[in-house]
This record gives structure tokens, C-alpha cells and sequence, in this order.
């Protein structure tokens, strides 16, 4: 058996503290699930032996502009990583990362998808961040993810 996960995005409040917010994630809901040893515990993925994995995420943002702000340029930035805690390291690292600037003057839609194969270790844990979580979709199972399987 191999370790695997999908996560869907779940509401998350906002947050304060330094750095990137961390969304939080749905683990058995809908299209959701955690098998064969991995574990989603407070906003992560918790790796349960060690290998290689393919680690992906997708993060959906979106805006709706105010009537009086319609028709003018706004210049948008978003972003996303998978940051990597390690066990027996203090700092957290990013291990994948994405972001898209553009000029919008309407509603819009942005898509940021990652995926890549690491050496993960046990005990590990990752999570996803995000410049800001109030341009976060969560409310679709497909828009928002979150995964890991063992290779």
C-alpha cells in the first residue's frame, strides 16, 4: 500500500503573526481522503514513512470588483508555496512556489497550480500558503486542493 492524499479547501479564518497565511483543508468530505498511513493534522499533510512522493497543491483566487472600482486597472499579485517542516529542523522551507501578477478592471479568476517529486522523511509535514486568503475560492472541491501520494 501507498500513502495518499487529496485535501479540498476548507473556509479558513483569517490570520494574524508574520509570514504567509496557511489555508486549512477538508480531509474526508466529498472527493477528500487520507489513506494508507498519511495524515492530515492542523493545516497539514504529516508524511508517515519515508520515500519519494509527488507533492501537488492548486489554489483558485478570485475577486469581485465594487461597482465604482469597475473599468479601472487594478494591478493584482497572488501567490501560493508548499512550505516543507521537517522534523529535528527549526525553519520551515518552501518546496514549491508560484505566482502571477496581471491588471484586471472586472471580476476575475486566477489559477496557480504546482506539483513536483521529493524525498520526503517521516514525521515531515507540509502545508500550503497564500498571500492573502480573502481572494481564496474555496467553495468548489475541484477549484482548491491539496495532495501527496508515495511513488
Amino acid at each position: 500500500k501507498r500513502p495518499k492524499a487529496h485535501l479540498t479547501a476548507k473556509p479558513t479564518p483569517p490570520q494574524s503573526g508574520p509570514g504567509k497565511p496557511s489555508l486549512q483543508w477538508e480531509d474526508h468530505l466529498g472527493i477528500a481522503f487520507t489513506e494508507d498511513g498519511m495524515k492530515y493534522e492542523d493545516g497539514s499533510l504529516v508524511i508517515p514513512r519515508n520515500g519519494d512522493y509527488f507533492v501537488y497543491a492548486q489554489v483558485t483566487f478570485r475577486a469581485s470588483l465594487r461597482e465604482e472600482n469597475k473599468g479601472k486597472q487594478q494591478i493584482q499579485h497572488v501567490s501560493q508555496c508548499v512550505t516543507r517542516m521537517a522534523r529535528g529542523y527549526p525553519e520551515p522551507s518552501e518546496i514549491l512556489s508560484g505566482s502571477k501578477s496581471f491588471n484586471e478592471t472586472g471580476n476575475w479568476y486566477e489559477t496557480i497550480y504546482l506539483g513536483a517529486a521529493f524525498q520526503l522523511r517521516e514525521g515531515d509535514k507540509l502545508f500550503v500558503n497564500v498571500t492573502d486568503l480573502a481572494l481564496v475560492d474555496f467553495y468548489k472541491d475541484h477549484k482548491t486542493f491539496f495532495g501527496a501520494f508515495a511513488l
